[in-house]
């Protein structure tokens, strides 16, 4: 989709398509951000099989234009063991001024509990995860507003340092505190 004036969009059809074969990590495809670096796009996004293990991965592709992007087939990012390795998604990445580095915040669980996984990297290919917190701690660390009717999809501030940054969907995810199925 596309938009000059964030109140009248345009479809634009599907620039990062799924793969329909049940041998592909990439059989759905979900959650995503995409950050410019210089004067490439990259989309870090969720890639969903329910045949495969682990089930999701973070996949990237990268684009000049928005409108034709890549697949870059040399990257997968894939849960720790000590992480739910089937629950691995929501990549929200972002250069932290403060640390010199780039993040992409995730959700996953631990145990039972739904985490925040924070990963850091200083070239957007090597990836280090760094720390994770529940939402219990998440809450004490940031200053979050967000509004329990918020929609499924709908965004969410973070106030970090005075600064905004927006999470798609984590935050609102998380507020419901201990996720389980």
């Amino acid at each position: 989709m596309t938009t000059e004036n964030f109140v009248e969009y345009s479809y634009d059809g599907i620039v990062i398509p799924y793969e329909d074969s049940g041998d592909s990590q990439e059989l759905a495809l979900g959650t995503g951000s995409v950050i410019k670096v210089g004067d490439t796009y990259h989309a870090y996004y969720t890639a969903h099989n329910p045949y495969k293990h682990p089930k999701e991965v973070v996949l990237r592709a990268t684009s000049n234009d928005l409108v034709t992007w890549t697949k870059d087939k040399t990257f997968a990012l894939k849960a720790d063991d000590k992480y739910n390795i089937d629950d691995f998604r929501d990549p929200y990445v972002f250069f932290n001024e403060d640390d010199g580095l780039y993040w992409m915040l995730m959700t996953t669980r631990l145990a039972d509990d739904g985490i925040i996984l924070k990963l850091t990297s200083d070239d957007l290919d090597e990836w280090k995860m760094k720390a994770c917190c529940t939402m219990r701690s998440a809450m004490a660390i940031w200053n979050v507003r967000v509004s329990l009717n918020t929609k499924e999809n709908g965004i969410s501030p973070i106030l970090s340092n005075g600064r905004k940054e927006w999470l798609d969907t984590l935050l609102p995810i998380l507020l419901m505190g201990r996720l389980k199925r």
